[in-house]
């Protein structure tokens, strides 16, 4: 799924950028993570996240409500990997472009 800076005016569509990427299939890879992975497995890999987001802290998110999530930022844009517990396994990643 993409996610752009599109914008409705007058019920006519102004086209954007892309802003983000959603993957949701069941093992797609990213960066040698796959869909399905917990994140102790995410770790191994990539290492320590750049930051860990709580249920609580992702209350206020449209996108990441009642869910857990670790974040690493790649320095261009920042990789979102997100479960429902707090350890995974992962059913989403986000790449979301920092510009």
């Amino acid at each position: 799924m993409f996610f752009t800076n599109a914008e409705n005016i007058n019920d006519e569509i102004i086209h954007g950028q892309v802003k983000g990427i959603g993957i949701f299939e069941e093992d797609k890879e990213v960066f040698n993570v796959r869909i399905g992975m917990t994140f102790d497995e995410i770790k191994e890999i990539l290492g320590e996240p750049t930051y860990i987001n709580t249920l609580e802290q992702n209350e206020e998110s449209e996108l990441a409500y009642g869910t857990w999530t670790i974040v690493y930022d790649t320095g261009g844009y920042e990789v979102e990997f997100v479960s429902k517990t707090e350890n995974g396994p992962i059913d989403t990643v986000y790449l979301w472009g920092k510009n």
